[in-house]
């Protein structure tokens, strides 16, 4: 399984290699190296789209379809009615950073918005806390979860979290003291750049056929968005690579594999990884914590 594995990537490194040549690697987030920035660079794409304002001439396109794509399923059935969240996606309103006033002492209130959208009259929004890598603030959604009751009333916002891969939030930014942290799906939800984000640019993609700027910048990103949860894998190898690993003889091997896969990686980590940090922190005069020199972390778990 492994020999049979490797020939199958060999293949897709000749395929990169092709498609490097045709000018398919060119990224202009990549070669500005603002990829991982949260603010300046995906909440401000993921806004600007949002924007029925927004230079991309296509109105409230890209709004409705993400009301559609990702709302919609979520407030369906759940805490929200769907008759009585109407949003007037004509008129909406989009701000990235959005000040909701100064954190205080007991970071019970203030912090910035990373996108809010309202409707016209200010009376229903969405919110959503944009994570790429960065750590969660001390009661974080909290503050904004309690900012949009006092502002929007119950029923009339959504709160969502919008990570890499739709993990969840950390304890300390649903709870308050000792008050009940907030629960998942019914006063915030989980969405992802791997899942929701990707498909609902692919949308996008699809409407901006007449577009052909909106449509190019759109690709790159959705490339950049790929790369970033893994799942830039060339499409011809993926689907050979399923259909041999989801054969009788080696279905075992793989369940196997993915039991251990934080193992192997965590393997990787302490053997190879955290030495080159050592080393760059050495040559670099930097203070290496000795927290970082621990051989017993889950990396995969922590970080």
């Amino acid at each position: 399984i492994v020999h049979h594995t490797l020939l199958i990537s060999q293949k897709e490194k000749v395929l990169r290699q092709e498609r490097f040549k045709r000018g398919g690697c060119f990224n202009v987030f990549e070669i500005m190296h603002a990829e991982h920035y949260e603010v300046t660079t995906h909440s401000t794409m993921l806004a600007s789209l949002l924007d029925p304002n927004g230079s991309h001439g296509a109105g409230n396109i890209f709004l409705n379809l993400f009301m559609e794509q990702i709302i919609s399923p979520l407030i369906v059935g759940v805490s929200f009615n769907s008759n009585t969240f109407r949003f007037n996606t004509n008129s909406a309103k989009v701000k990235v950073e959005y000040s909701i006033g100064k954190i205080d002492n007991n970071n019970e209130e203030g912090g910035r918005i990373d996108i809010l959208i309202e409707n016209d009259n200010l009376s229903k929004a969405i919110i959503i806390e944009n994570k790429i890598y960065a750590d969660d603030q001390p009661q974080q959604l909290y503050r904004y979860h309690e900012f949009a009751e006092n502002k929007y009333g119950s029923g009339n916002y959504i709160l969502l979290y919008l990570t890499l891969n739709g993990h969840s939030p950390s304890d300390k930014s649903i709870k308050n003291g000792n008050s009940k942290p907030l629960k998942e799906n019914e006063d915030f939800y989980c969405i992802s750049y791997a899942d929701e984000i990707s498909k609902w640019i692919s949308s996008c993609k699809e409407k901006a056929v007449a577009m052909p700027v909106v449509r190019e910048t759109m690709t790159q990103y959705l490339d950049l968005i790929l790369k970033l949860t893994n799942q830039n894998m060339e499409n011809t190898i993926k689907e050979e690579l399923v259909a041999y690993l989801a054969t009788p003889e080696n279905i075992d091997a793989v369940c196997k594999i993915q039991k251990v896969y934080d193992a192997v990686r965590n393997e990787i980590f302490n053997k190879e990884l955290k030495k080159q940090v050592k080393e760059i922190a050495n040559k670099m005069k930097l203070y290496f914590h000795p927290d970082f020199d621990i051989t017993n972390i889950n990396w995969c778990k922590q970080y």
